[in-house]
């Protein structure tokens, strides 16, 4: 075989030589076989490079994503409301409404209304029956 020698940039021949690896070649045969393969292309072989996505394309892909995740945010903090602050809200609640009651009467009043919390918080998320043993 011949001896070819050419220059490139350190980042070019770098990139080459990842690819060459990844492909199991060695650097001769890498940049053989994409030379090979950029003549047998050459009908109409255009060296410019365009992005896949136009700017506006790129623009509406991302603040659609912006809108999925705001939109998951917003039920993740519904849940965590609904997980977390539910007897909050009911201790909160019966407080405003009694004013004077002692915690006994607080703890009381939310074990007497869990079993209808629970159901209502069921049947808002389409659970329509559950079988408790």
């Amino acid at each position: 075989m011949a001896l070819v020698s050419l220059r490139v940039p350190e980042d070019q021949k770098e990139r080459w030589e990842d690819r060459a690896e990844e492909k199991g070649f060695s650097q001769s045969e890498f940049i053989r076989a994409m030379t090979e393969a950029g003549i047998k292309t050459d009908k109409g072989f255009d060296t410019t490079v365009r992005p896949d996505l136009s700017k506006e394309e790129l623009r509406q892909q991302r603040n659609d994503l912006k809108k999925e995740l705001n939109s998951a945010r917003e039920r993740i903090n519904q849940l965590e409301d609904q997980l977390y602050g539910s007897d909050i809200h009911v201790a909160k609640q019966y407080l405003d409404e009694n004013p004077e009651a002692d915690i006994a009467e607080l703890e009381n009043h939310i074990t007497e209304t869990t079993h209808d919390r629970i159901v209502e918080l069921l049947e808002r998320d389409g659970i329509e029956s559950l079988t408790l043993r």
